[in-house]
Order: structure tokens, then C-alpha cells, then sequence
């Protein structure tokens, strides 16, 4: 665990019902992402928000993407 056992998530969203879980790891495994990881999480969020419902099926069926739900 990290301070206190907190943890870093980095998210990218079109609106709140679509949410992209990108990277996330404990405070004490790393302080935070190198503007490298940071520009190409960029770029990978980009297109993820930009793909529509029929195409994020397709990564899911692949195993591409997982769905995680929040009920």
C-alpha cells in the first residue's frame, strides 16, 4: 500500500456513463507517470472515446477491452 494506502487511477471519459479505466497502481510502487506514458495515454484515450458503441463490442468480444460494471 502506499501513504496511508492510497493508489493513483487515470481515467479517461466521454461522458459519465462511458469511463476508460487506463493504468492504476499504488503510491508506493511509483510517485506518477512520465510525461512519455502520460503523452501516450493521451493518444490511446483519444481514440477510446472516440470509438462508438458497435466498436467497443468488437474489443470486448476480442478480450481487448474488459467491462468492469458498477451497480
Amino acid at each position: 500500500m502506499g501513504k496511508r494506502g492510497s493508489t493513483r487511477a487515470i481515467i479517461a471519459y466521454k461522458t459519465t456513463e462511458q469511463l476508460v479505466f487506463l493504468l492504476g497502481f499504488a503510491k508506493n510502487e511509483r510517485v506518477d507517470i512520465t510525461e512519455k506514458e502520460k503523452s501516450a495515454l493521451r493518444m490511446y484515450a483519444n481514440i477510446l472515446v472516440r470509438l462508438d458503441n458497435q466498436e467497443l463490442t468488437v474489443l470486448l468480444e476480442n478480450g481487448e477491452l474488459v467491462k468492469v460494471a458498477y451497480e
